[in-house]
């Protein structure tokens, strides 16, 4: 066995009963497949998984691409930065993952906090809006845009918003300190609540003042409408940072700061080449939880634009992006434990539905009928 056999004892296995239960003409099928050696490794790597416990599908997928991904990894020459950077990055690429993006805007100012990424292996979506079961979605398509509206979020720090109020402040004490003896000594007030006065030079404090106010107006030009200042100090240069102690603000952090709603939504950034879908059945129903049986319309084929946000659509072109559905796997049981089954596509037209070691060609009607657990579509 070499080396890279060994880092991927897991994929091996796993790609041998891939082979095992592809599809392939009746008269060379053996039997059913027993995936002995599978469940061994799993039990090898997550101690969960020994013995003869019920599995949640979504998780036991999950943990499946880490397995691959770690095996993977330990596969990979450790070379340079360069060799890492220059890699391609469609060498190493999961089909299976996706990059989605969470936005926060300011609902004051409307300016953004930079755009975070996550990595995801399936899309987590709700069979209803809330989770004591009321208002059940009839179709994937209303689970998907309740998923990705916005979501308001109170008590976020906006540094715009902070800019903006300290900004001004420096041009209220400076408007009224405008006229009068330059050469008087003045009580000036701190820059923020609670701070102490301090008696200056009246000439001094208007060129500190204006100064502030030219860094502080510089700030805001250059923010090109994300609120991404470090307050925190960092984020100040040697000389921003000369003329914010002139004005008595040794610390950035103890300027006053302004918190504001915030709406949070999600957008698709990457589709992966197989779109999977977790559909969450579970919902709590008088302080206990309860699966909803309920059905959950799904389309055969998507279409990238369904999903992606009105914005995301104006800036690009997804013409060619459509998707078919692969597979839908069903529960049956309650929330306590039960029994998965599958639907899966053999060609355009033609799907069957297996349950352990029994399987059956059936028509897409009733695959369209059912209550989906996770759905899989592959990209054309």
């Amino acid at each position: 066995m070499t080396g890279d056999d060994r880092c991927l004892a897991f994929t091996s296995v796993l790609q041998h009963y891939l082979h095992e239960l592809s599809p392939r003409p009746r008269s060379s099928i053996g039997g059913a497949v027993e995936p002995h050696l599978l469940n061994a490794q799993l039990g090898k790597s997550i101690q969960g998984f020994r013995g003869n416990r019920q599995q949640d599908a979504e998780e036991w997928f999950q943990l499946i691409m880490e397995l691959c991904e770690d095996e993977y990894k330990k596969t990979q020459p450790k070379g340079s930065l360069f060799d890492l950077i220059g890699r391609a990055p469609a060498e190493s690429r999961n089909p299976f993952y996706g990059l989605s993006g969470t936005l926060l805007e300011c609902t004051r100012c409307h300016m953004r906090k930079p755009m975070w990424t996550d990595r995801f292996l399936d899309l987590k979506l709700s069979l209803c809006a809330s989770m004591d079961g009321r208002h059940v979605f009839n179709h994937l398509r209303e689970s998907w845009r309740h998923h990705t509206s916005m979501e308001r979020i109170d008590g976020v720090e906006c540094t715009n918003c902070t800019l903006r109020a300290l900004l001004a402040v420096v041009e209220e004490q400076r408007d009224a300190l405008a006229t009068g003896d330059p050469m008087e000594f003045v009580d000036v007030p701190s820059l923020w609540e609670g701070g102490d006065a301090r008696s200056l030079l009246r000439a001094d404090v208007l060129e500190w003042r204006q100064n502030l106010l030219d860094i502080l107006g510089t700030r805001l030009a250059s923010t090109n409408g994300v609120c991404d200042l470090d307050m925190d100090g960092s984020g100040w240069t040697d000389n921003e940072g000369l003329w914010l102690d002139k004005n008595g603000i040794e610390d950035p952090r103890a300027c006053r700061r302004t918190y504001a709603p915030f709406l949070r939504h999600v957008r698709l950034m990457r589709c992966p080449d197989v779109l999977a879908f977790h559909i969450n059945r579970n919902v709590f129903l008088h302080d206990a939880m309860v699966k909803l049986d309920s059905y959950l319309r799904f389309e055969s084929t998507l279409l990238a634009q369904d999903l992606l946000l009105d914005d995301d659509t104006k800036e690009h072109t997804y013409d060619q992006l459509i998707y078919d559905a692969i597979a839908v796997i069903v529960h049956h049981g309650n929330e306590r434990g039960g029994h998965y089954t599958c639907y899966r596509r053999l060609a355009p037209g033609r799907w069957v539905h297996v349950s352990d070691d029994r399987v059956v060609e059936v028509p897409t009607t009733e695959v369209a009928r059912a209550k989906a657990y996770m759905l899989f579509y592959e990209r054309r």
